[in-house]
């Protein structure tokens, strides 16, 4: 149920994002299944006093998830210079 609910809120907001005009992709569910799989795939890689902190790696992965759905770059490095902040 979890993974339905993620996947369809994924999607609107990816779809909410390219009727905006702030978001440029190709096919929206592809799109949206391959950031859900970048997220939830973290547990099996992070290590707990590794080379980033869980803030660092959750920034980065929300920047990789802004550049897979083809957002503004000016989005992103707003997004990117405010999380260093």
């Amino acid at each position: 149920l979890f993974r339905s609910v993620m996947d369809n809120e994924v999607t609107a907001l990816l779809q909410e994002g390219v009727a905006a005009g702030e978001f440029a992709l190709g096919d929206i569910r592809t799109t949206a299944l391959a950031i859900i799989g970048m997220i939830i795939w973290a547990y099996i890689w992070y290590r707990e006093g590794g080379r980033l902190s869980p803030e660092q790696i959750a920034d980065e992965l929300a920047a990789n998830a802004l550049r897979m759905a083809g957002a503004n770059l000016k989005v992103i490095d707003k997004f990117t210079s405010d999380a260093q902040v």
